[in-house]
């Protein structure tokens, strides 16, 4: 399977490609009460896998994101190889996070052990591997680190990778070859509106900074229950604002444009109302996108079982799916005109 990148435009297996994708990280609730879970989300069987594909299909996903997670003090894929297998036997195709998460910045040999068990020549589905979600350092940018990520992983294979940078105050990352946009319509908290959420990754990033530096101001700490109270009184008050997440995805564009890489929505979501789905795709920029991967479905799935529960957004999902095909599809072949 080739995966190429030519004049920031996909092709797979020299056709122009279009990512359709889905997130499956597992068990959202876990990472909602403690933010770190994000580093070790469930295993998922064979049986969610083979339960999931036609639904896959139906909503013409063509690609999932999956994320690692930590067993026996090994970092792997929270879907185990024979689901990987299955996944590429029906012609699905991987995002492969590697190890990379917020302050958890493993050392290259720990991400070359890593990528060596899950390579493309091993699985040829896969065809993008992600270096970063949404990294960080504490207060300082981690650019020298991703940079070594990035020069070691292209000397170790010829799939492409994506960074995912947040509309959260993470520092911004180029040097991909792809470059992923994360964004939530909401303001105040990434947890939507549930009082006891908001702020919960607040509290772990002045943590961590209090651990990373021994000279970070105590003030700041001890203020971050009126911190927290604050957030609340606001995400109750004015949470969602569309246009805010309308000027983060230009402006993530925008320079992603000046780069001059592909430009993929990482992850939008965190929703469970149809409706917000509408108004997320009015504010999309098509023309530009090369992909878009939602967030939703299977991370609510607390039985880890693929059912769906909720199916009116499922539908509407799938309905946003299909429309953005159709378009794409005419935009490929207006290209291929020229």
């Amino acid at each position: 399977m080739e995966f190429e990148i030519i004049n920031q435009k996909l092709y797979l297996n020299g056709e122009r490609f279009f990512l359709q994708g889905m997130n499956l990280f597992l068990d959202k609730f876990r990472l909602e009460k403690d933010p770190r879970q994000i580093y070790t989300p469930k295993m998922a069987s064979i049986e969610l896998i083979q339960n999931i594909i036609p639904l896959l299909k139906e909503m013409n996903i063509n690609t999932v994101r999956i994320w690692p997670t930590i067993l026996n003090g090994q970092h792997i894929s929270s879907i185990p190889d024979g689901g990987l297998k299955i996944l590429g036997e029906e012609g699905i195709n991987i995002v492969m996070n590697l190890p990379v998460n917020w302050n958890l910045k493993p050392s290259l040999s720990i991400l070359d052990q890593f990528l060596q068990k899950y390579s493309a020549e091993k699985y040829p589905n896969i065809i993008i591997y992600c270096i970063n979600n949404e990294v960080y350092h504490g207060l300082l940018s981690p650019h020298r680190y991703l940079d070594a990520v990035q020069k070691n992983i292209s000397k170790k294979t010829n799939r492409p990778t994506i960074v995912t940078n947040a509309n959260l105050n993470f520092p911004k990352y180029y040097n991909a070859d792809i470059i992923g946009a994360d964004y939530f319509m909401y303001k105040y908290s990434i947890s939507r509106n549930d009082e006891e959420d908001v702020g919960a990754v607040f509290q772990m990033f002045l943590e961590d900074a209090a651990k990373i530096y021994s000279i970070f101001p105590k003030i700041i700490l001890r203020s971050y229950p009126l911190m927290v109270k604050y957030l609340k009184f606001m995400a109750k008050k004015s949470n969602i604002d569309f246009k805010q997440y309308q000027k983060n995805f230009l402006k993530v564009l925008k320079q992603t444009q000046k780069h001059k890489k592909p430009y993929i929505i990482a992850e939008y979501g965190y929703t469970e109302d149809p409706q917000y789905l509408d108004r997320i795709f009015s504010h999309m920029p098509i023309k530009s996108m090369e992909g878009h991967i939602w967030y939703n479905w299977v991370n609510f799935d607390t039985e880890i079982s693929g059912k769906i529960n909720n199916l009116p957004l499922f539908e509407k999902f799938k309905d946003i799916t299909q429309r953005l095909a159709k378009i794409k599809n005419f935009q490929h072949k207006v290209e291929n005109i020229r």
